[in-house]
């Protein structure tokens, strides 16, 4: 079973009988001189991924003052102990000393340095069926008056399970893809959810056309592991409808099929491109793990995109769970036809009051800085723009524009999955392709094309996989109430 919050989170009072290893201190780029002695003259600038050991003061552990820029808000501190957690050493207790935040700040700054040490603590390491995230270091928060409040507790707590969340969501996408098929990270997900109770209504190889999938049948079926439709179901609200159904791109290796890719850096790295199916399904355990009180359906449709036998044709013909049928333009744009897919066989359902589709489609402008959101549904994007802000991820909110029919126009189908014109705006393609498949529903999609995976260090995330929309995916869904109740404003 996949546990989250192994290892709770401890407040100063806390009975603990062991002393930190480390204490790590916040310090501003205005406040280095007054922090420590020598600080400055040591060349700390306060700045975000600066640390630096201070003098000791008797206990044995060693004080490290982290810099958070000259904001010092809440994304600062959760930068900041990024840096901190890839420092702290492994099994040992790392203190936050956030006696100095004001009172009204200290909530939102613990749990931003809880979610930023268990992010700066990840290491790959295979996964192991049905064992726990490694919690990284154990944490203590010192806040001063602030320890009994059971608020503080609860979002120390949250930050921790969304944390490791996003962890396991990147340990799956940093899995080799040979060590990760479509049929292996099927079964982890059976895993979970025979661990959970979840309900599990998975479909693989052939039983997919008889369930009317033809896309992800014929995306899948140029690979000798057969595609799959991971599809399990949360009942945090017991019987009754399903809130919101999450579907994540499955793609476990994408070399484009016949329409292969030729850009080598690009090709190393696509093994991530299931990583919107790992985050939907990170998202659900956390829900799992909260008990959250609503009902989620998840739906990850998963395959190898390669060259082989059967490999789908540029100008082949798919055709969807509610009759819809699509030309296949480029092969490489398989994403889409998977999750049109997801969301036509949810829609036929009647799942979901709202559907958010995840995964890495288009061109989108934006990367590194933030993923991007598109929908005609103002209260749902704004949702995920908002846990977005509270998990220190960035969303960009674009709106649909209307207009783009005709681009994706076919003679022999419904539409196209693709048009070559003007790449630049394939991100409103993509909205105008999926937004069908969601029969009239609440319904976004969330791109993480080049925020799920980053090629380059930026700011203090590393290279490789991040965890994206996982964090905010969570906060999401913890607020779910409060954001579904905008819907009828």
């Amino acid at each position: 079973m996949l546990k989250l919050d192994h290892e709770p989170v401890r407040l100063s009072g806390d009975d603990d009988d062991r002393a930190p290893a480390v204490v790590a201190v916040p310090v501003a780029s205005a406040d280095r001189a007054d922090a420590a002695p020598g600080l400055r003259a040591a060349g700390f600038t306060g700045a975000i991924g600066e640390a630096m050991a201070l003098a000791g003061d008797g206990d044995g552990a060693l004080r490290l003052a982290f810099g958070i820029g000259a904001r010092g808000d809440a994304d600062a501190l959760r930068l900041g102990a990024l840096e901190v957690g890839r420092r702290a050493p492994e099994g040992e207790l790392l203190a936050f000393d956030l006696t100095g935040l004001p009172g009204d700040e200290q909530a939102a700054g613990a749990a931003a340095v809880v979610e930023g040490a268990i992010l700066g603590s990840y290491r790959w390491s295979a996964p192991e069926p049905g064992g726990a995230e490694p919690s990284g270091p154990a944490l203590r928060v010192d806040v001063g008056d602030a320890q009994g409040d059971e608020a503080l507790r609860v979002a120390c707590r949250r930050a921790a399970v969304r944390a490791r969340a996003a962890n396991w969501a990147r340990r799956l996408a940093d899995t080799p893809p040979t060590d990760l098929t479509p049929a292996a990270l099927a079964r982890v997900a059976g895993e979970l959810a025979a661990a959970h109770g979840w309900e599990d209504a998975s479909l693989g190889g052939d039983a997919l056309l008889d369930a009317g999938l033809g896309a992800i049948h014929g995306v899948g079926r140029g690979s000798a592991n057969p595609p799959q439709l991971i599809d399990v179901t949360y009942r945090g609200r017991g019987d009754g409808p399903v809130d919101v159904v999450l579907v994540g791109k499955g793609v476990t290796m994408d070399c484009g099929g016949l329409n292969l890719k030729t850009n080598r850096p690009m090709a190393a790295v696509m093994k991530s491109d299931m990583a919107g199916g790992a985050a939907v399904l990170a998202a659900l355990a956390s829900a799992a793990t909260l008990e959250l009180p609503l009902n989620v359906r998840v739906l990850v449709p998963s395959v190898e995109n390669l060259v082989g036998p059967g490999a789908l044709l540029p100008g082949d013909v798919v055709q969807h769970p509610d009759g819809r049928r699509t030309e296949v333009s480029n092969t490489d744009a398989e994403g889409r036809l998977l999750l049109a897919d997801s969301l036509a066989y949810a829609a036929k359902a009647g799942d979901g009051a709202a559907l958010i589709d995840v995964g890495t489609l288009s061109e989108a402008p934006f990367a590194p800085v933030g993923w991007t959101t598109i929908s005609r549904h103002p209260w749902l994007s704004q949702g995920l723009a908002g846990a977005a802000r509270t998990t220190g991820e960035v969303a960009v909110q674009i709106p649909m524009v209307d207009g783009y029919d005709e681009w994706i126009a076919s003679t022999v189908a419904d539409s196209k999955n693709f048009t070559y014109a003007h790449m630049s705006q394939d991100l409103m393609v993509v909205g105008t392709f999926l937004e069908p498949f969601a029969a009239g529903r609440a319904w976004a999609h969330v791109d993480v094309v080049g925020v799920a995976w980053v090629n380059y260090p930026w700011k203090t995330w590393p290279a490789g996989a991040t965890g994206a929309p996982t964090r905010t995916l969570v906060e999401l869904l913890a607020a779910w109430d409060d954001v579904a109740a905008e819907a009828g404003r």
